[in-house]
């Protein structure tokens, strides 16, 4: 899945969300579905070169990655 074990800092998320394994698996089924749309949005994008759309998506999937700590 994207190599997402190499952009997210394991120890910085399990310290912001307190080690809590319920509260991991709540976080980890939000990101896939906010990051799935917003994956596709970025496809739609490229396929229509469309610029200021891509910058958009490409900005969201940033913000959903903050949330979890990614670098």
């Amino acid at each position: 899945m994207l190599g997402f074990n190499k952009i997210i800092d394991k120890r910085l998320f399990l310290e912001t969300i307190g080690n809590d394994r319920s509260l991991l698996e709540t976080v980890i089924a939000l990101f896939e579905q906010q990051s799935e749309s917003t994956l596709n949005g970025i496809s739609l994008a490229l396929i229509q070169s469309d610029r200021l759309a891509f910058e958009r998506w490409v900005h969201d999937l940033k913000n959903i990655g903050r949330s979890i700590a990614c670098q």
